[in-house]
């Protein structure tokens, strides 16, 4: 677990109660119910599950595999497109919505393994840049191997 005061302070980060940049790399803040376990992502108030309210707060694994994803082409009252969201199991953790890197490029497919970094936003109202946590293919990750 990371502590807060080694994470780097940077205010200008889109829901910044759920993720921090620390050496230069994004680490995702999930939670885990101290009574049924689940691992949850963004961190709940209660769980889901078994409902208690004992959640910890705890750092996401930063590596996971694509399970889908979608690029838009249409811009948003806020987000210029296009751009890429999908969704990405964690290794040992939870399914995230996420925005991803790469898939202008064609790299990206469902089962493929990701791994977390961040960049900015394509604002449509503002020229100031907003970064978020965002997952990208490398190097080496290869497809998933399923059964």
């Amino acid at each position: 677990m990371l502590n807060p005061k080694q994470m780097e302070q940077d205010t200008n980060r889109l829901f910044p109660e759920d993720w921090s940049i620390h050496e230069k790399s994004a680490v995702l803040l999930g939670g885990r119910c101290e009574t049924c376990s689940v691992r949850l992502f963004p961190r709940p108030t209660y769980c889901p599950k078994c409902l208690s309210e004992k959640i910890e707060t705890i750092t996401l694994p930063s590596e996971g595999v694509l399970y889908a994803f979608s690029v838009v082409r249409l811009d948003s009252t806020q987000l210029k497109a296009p751009y890429a969201i999908g969704y990405v199991d964690l290794e040992d953790g939870p399914r995230v919505l996420a925005h991803l890197l790469g898939w202008e490029e064609g790299l990206l497919k469902p089962d493929m393994r990701v791994r977390l970094n961040y960049g900015p936003l394509p604002s449509r109202v503002s020229s100031e840049s907003v970064l978020t946590y965002k997952f990208e293919a490398y190097p080496g990750g290869g497809l998933e191997v399923t059964s």
